[in-house]
């Protein structure tokens, strides 16, 4: 996609967080403050690199919540978010489950208590999910992010953009109160991109969301107020 929306004209800088992708360290090493800090210094550095007019942050799931801490450090005032997780304690219940799947599916013969899996976040355990190591401390930190008050308190303008079978451009239920927090003190559009991808498939990978690199092209040409500024 950073190819794609180069191609469009646009600078772009696309990084993996430290423990993730091609990044050194270890994922468990890494907490929601390593995140804050790898996304200020790729901006640090992608300035040095480039003239620029604006910073426009572009987020995928519980980067949503990052880009909302970070974003008034950085002075940017535009921010997309790709199928975005608000709810940062319903997004540590589903990293439960995950886990609870993956053992389940692995070791089919193993008996899973599942209070006793549960409780490891509170007593500072990891929690493994598809081999991610998720440490106590990170998911304590998560749920303790007032998510709420990111969104109500951004001034800037937003974009959200879900992923779906239907080109309907009706915005998602469990969206839509974070659409209309962000509309209160600020201005949040919404796009759909029209897929058969889904996150809650079975791990099946694509390089590629065809229309997604468009639909983001659309806003930052012509949804985004602060364009061109």
């Amino acid at each position: 996609m950073a190819r794609e929306l180069a191609s469009y004209g646009f600078a772009v800088m696309r990084f993996d967080y430290r423990g993730e992708g091609e990044s050194s360290c270890l994922f468990e090493e890494c907490d929601l403050l390593s995140r804050l800090n790898d996304i200020e210094q790729a901006t640090i550095e992608f300035r040095k690199r480039v003239k620029l007019k604006a910073i426009y942050l572009l987020s995928f799931r519980i980067g949503a919540l990052f880009s909302l801490l970070i974003a008034d450090r950085l002075g940017c005032k535009d921010l997309l978010f790709c199928e975005p997780i608000f709810d940062s304690r319903k997004y540590i219940e589903n990293i439960i489950r995950s886990h609870i799947i993956t053992v389940k599916e692995n070791f089919p013969d193993k008996f899973i208590d599942s209070k006793t899996i549960v409780s490891k976040p509170e007593s500072g355990e990891d929690v493994s999910v598809y081999g991610f190591h998720f440490t106590g401390r990170f998911i304590r930190q998560i749920e303790d992010v007032d998510v709420k008050d990111c969104v109500r308190t951004f001034r800037g303008n937003s974009c959200i953009i879900s992923f779906g079978k239907s080109s309907a451009g009706n915005i998602p239920v469990n969206l839509k109160p974070w659409f209309d927090m962000l509309n209160v003190s600020g201005s949040c559009f919404y796009l759909s991109v029209h897929t058969d991808f889904s996150w809650l498939m079975k791990k099946k990978w694509t390089d590629t969301i065809s229309g997604l690199a468009e639909k983001v092209n659309q806003w930052l040409s012509f949804g985004s107020k602060s364009y061109g500024e």
